[in-house]
């Protein structure tokens, strides 16, 4: 049997391009899905190496840090006819990849469902039924516990506990939660 080093060459490459599509890694700050044909497997794959069943399976990544989104400001008016900025942002997490995939597939279409809700909650809108009574009264939005706007006279004084009671929102909805 002759040694042919353009046959080992080859089968090297092969096996190489092989362990390359069976082995995926996912990073620290990285979450991921595995999809079959199209289709979302159950199991949400955790940082280290992972896996999968070459040109059948593929793999996508989703971000599992904190993200931000910031909506672009708009003017409003109150009752007394008084313009205010409305400037709105928001935090996320996707904490299920699975359901996330399955609704908004990537994070700019979240995005783009994002500013729909914010443009619901404009002027009038069902997010802040009470804020066209305001009276031009000015406000506080702390995004620290997000518990929503408090009249900027109540955080004068009185600790943290009377300012929370002085305006509570009742939206009655819940967060998007994906």
């Amino acid at each position: 049997m002759t040694k042919n080093p353009l046959l080992y060459g080859v089968l090297l490459l092969v096996l190489a391009v092989f362990v390359t599509q069976c082995c995926f890694t996912v990073h620290q700050t990285q979450q991921a899905l595995v999809l079959q044909l199209g289709d979302p497997l159950p199991e949400i794959y955790r940082p280290g190496l992972h896996f999968k069943l070459p040109f059948i399976q593929k793999v996508v990544y989703f971000d599992a840090r904190v993200l931000d989104y910031a909506a672009s400001s708009r003017e409003a008016f109150t009752v007394d006819k008084k313009t205010i900025v409305l400037d709105n942002y928001a935090r996320w997490r996707i904490s299920d990849p699975l359901q996330f995939y399955r609704t908004m597939r990537t994070i700019p279409g979240a995005q783009a469902r994002l500013d729909d809700v914010f443009a619901a909650a404009g002027p009038g809108g069902r997010l802040h039924p009470d804020r066209g009574g305001l009276q031009g009264a000015r406000h506080h939005h702390d995004p620290r516990d997000g518990k929503g706007l408090r009249p900027h006279e109540a955080l004068r004084g009185g600790g943290p506990g009377r300012a929370h009671q002085a305006y509570r929102p009742a939206y009655g909805e819940p967060a998007l939660h994906f």
